[in-house]
């Protein structure tokens, strides 16, 4: 995505101030939202995913600030919210199930030309606002925000969901589901 488009002409003059966007499914023009979901719902069966439009949601909202110093030149403090739900699995009984996504982050924008001096070769993260925060680089006035967001995201989320916190699983013999049903391997 191009700091440009995010930060306009008229904005990008003006230090300091912060600017808000907010991106979500319904919006045509963010496919890279729709990707981010995608990617979510890697394991579920397009038609399941299909079945079920309720359940699958992504709001982001980005807050922007543009900055100066003379250790990091021109940058970009981010702070993001993202919300939302997806089709996933039941890591237990693999029922298809809905799980919540809620991530808040903030993180600092540097120019790539200096990822690669001696003072930032080797560091994740940077004091910037008064916070140590991840850092992240843009290039020619681009910002990949799908990579920094599909980061955070995979970070965050429940990589044992449950559909139900008593849910029984299946059982390790014969693959029943056993909150649907018993088998005589039970016990074992």
């Amino acid at each position: 995505m191009s700091l440009d488009k995010i930060a306009n002409p008229l904005y990008a003059r003006k230090l300091g101030l912060e600017r808000l966007y907010q991106y979500n499914l319904s919006s045509l023009e963010n496919g890279w939202l729709h990707e981010l979901l995608e990617e979510l719902e890697e394991d579920v069966d397009e038609e399941e995913a299909l079945k079920n439009p309720e359940a699958r949601e992504l709001l982001v909202e980005l807050r922007l600030e543009k900055l100066f110093s003379n250790s990091y030149r021109e940058h970009f403090f981010l702070r993001a919210k993202i919300n939302g739900t997806y089709l996933t699995h039941c890591s237990r009984c693999l029922e298809l199930m809905k799980e919540t996504l809620d991530v808040e982050f903030s993180c600092c924008v540097l120019p790539a030309e200096l990822e690669d001096t001696p003072e930032f070769k080797e560091v994740d993260t940077i004091l910037c606002r008064n916070q140590e925060l991840d850092v992240y680089f843009y290039e020619n006035g681009q910002l990949d925000l799908k990579e920094i967001l599909h980061e955070i995201i995979f970070l965050n989320i429940n990589n044992l969901p449950l559909h139900q916190e008593d849910c029984k699983g299946l059982c390790g013999e014969c693959g029943v589901n056993l909150n649907k049903e018993n088998c005589s391997h039970k016990n074992s």
